[in-house]
């Protein structure tokens, strides 16, 4: 520990009766010493010895000492008084000045002086404990350049330990299995003097929140061409990345019945990237939007990786898998207009008129049906999937490249190796029907929150 002196040698002002004789000014040297996070010592040395007969200390965090005071008298021993200051804040500047009385019983202040009490360091390895509904251990190192402690007051299916230490350590937190059909979340305090940290504990629930639909893999003819009408999958409207069409096969997996819902998005993250209003569609069951690639798939912390994806702990999709101990990932392009197409050949998603089944700018653009609405509202397709034409476009796992389908790996396609944007598909309330059909490509850069944009939910089938 580091010892800091500060020593202050004053001149005093001796104030005396009129009519009494001279006498030796004293002279008042006072020493602050062995500064601590919470204790320091202060010894006051009066010179010459028998021209007093009290001293003191007066101390506070004011300067000028006149008001939030402690004033610590006592008695000198051979010309010294030391005291030892006890109760200190740590990181604090405090004002201090010495005292001592005459033989007349007058008091000599020396002037004022300060010292700051030494700083504490304290910080942890990680703030958060995210776990399934399994629970587990979890060790987080302690860093701290004095003794810490655990506070109390966190709920029983927590345990900390140890619950002390003296400087840098690691202690253990340890979380039971969840059986209760919610989540559950907690905070434990670390403390050292008035310096606190916090862990945030999240634990999550068995249950999945949302219906999945079973995609039996297949092999499909994916994209769309406008050259030649009697040709696979034409469709005059198809833009030139939607050729060549070309033939893919995809394993089973499961897909989202509806678009993930503002209820969800909030139940997992607590809060929105941008809140949703009531000019674009405000409810439990409406599509979350305003979301972006890297809001879903996280940037930074822990991560699980699935189909050549990070998935981070700061993203919706690592945090829904806290919640529900199941690892959800975004669906690719190909898993996308497969699960649209539902198994026909339609132009939009389970029909060829597309106010059946999509909300697109030609039904979506009055001032009494403006903007999204709630998932499920229009018919499904085949494969008992809504909104995948309209509502809200939908994000996919694929870096967007114009020409991908030209090299495309005829099995399970992922996309691109590298990119700029990342592929959304399914059109949206803002646009016409042109940009429903189940073969349209769109893409955005991963930062990009749009009112038309949202995301469903894919996992492989086991």
């Amino acid at each position: 520990m580091k010892k800091i002196l500060i020593s202050l040698t004053i001149a005093a002002l001796f104030f005396s009766c009129e009519n009494e004789p001279d006498v030796d000014v004293p002279v008042v040297t006072v020493a602050i010493s062995n500064i601590d996070f919470f204790t320091a010592t202060c010894t006051v040395t009066v010179s010459p010895i028998g021209a007093t007969q009290r001293a003191g200390l007066i101390i506070g965090t004011v300067s000028g000492l006149t008001t939030d005071t402690i004033n610590i008298p006592g008695t000198l021993s051979d010309g010294q008084l030391v005291l030892t200051l006890t109760d200190l804040l740590s990181e604090t500047l405090y004002y201090y000045k010495g005292y001592v009385s005459d033989k007349q019983d007058n008091f000599i202040y020396s002037s004022t002086s300060s010292f700051t009490s030494a700083t504490i360091d304290l910080a942890l390895s990680s703030n958060t404990v995210l776990t399934t509904y399994q629970g587990g251990q979890y060790n987080i190192d302690v860093s701290c350049n004095t003794s810490w402690s655990v506070e109390s007051g966190y709920p029983s299916w927590c345990t900390v330990s140890p619950l002390s230490g003296n400087e840098n350590g690691t202690i253990t937190v340890t979380i039971d299995e969840n059986t209760i059909s919610a989540s559950r979340e907690a905070e434990i305090t670390i403390r050292s003097g008035t310096v606190t940290q916090i862990i945030s504990v999240t634990q999550g629930t068995v249950s999945m929140p949302m219906e999945m639909i079973f995609v039996k893999g297949g092999t499909f003819l994916m994209g769309a061409q406008a050259t030649d009408p009697s040709g696979d999958n034409y469709d005059s409207e198809a833009f030139d990345d939607e050729s060549p069409v070309h033939s893919v096969h995809l394993d089973d997996y499961y897909i989202g019945q509806i678009e993930v819902t503002q209820k969800l998005w909030y139940d997992v993250m607590k809060g929105y990237p941008v809140s949703p209003t009531e000019k674009y569609g405000l409810g439990e069951n409406y599509p979350v939007y305003n979301v972006s690639w890297n809001d879903i798939v996280g940037t930074s912390g822990a991560y699980y990786e699935y189909k050549g994806i990070k998935y981070y702990e700061n993203g919706f999709i690592y945090r829904l898998y806290i919640h529900t101990n199941k690892k959800c990932r975004l669906p690719s392009e190909a898993e996308w207009e497969y699960a649209a197409r539902g198994g026909a050949n339609n132009k939009y998603s389970g029909s060829d008129i597309a106010d059946d089944v999509a909300w697109h700018w030609g039904n979506s653009n009055d001032e009494s049906n403006y903007g999204t609405h709630p998932a499920g509202g229009k018919k499904p397709n085949k494969f008992g999937i809504y909104d995948m034409s309209g509502n809200v476009g939908e994000w996919c796992s694929d870096w967007y490249d114009a020409g991908y389908y030209m090299n495309s790996p005829a099995d399970n396609p992922t996309g691109a190796a590298t990119g700029v944007g990342r592929v959304f598909r399914g059109g949206n309330w803002f646009l016409n029907t042109w940009y429903s059909r189940v073969s349209y490509r769109d893409q955005s850069g991963p930062d990009y929150r749009s009112p038309q944009n949202g995301l469903r939910l894919a996992y492989d089938a086991e």
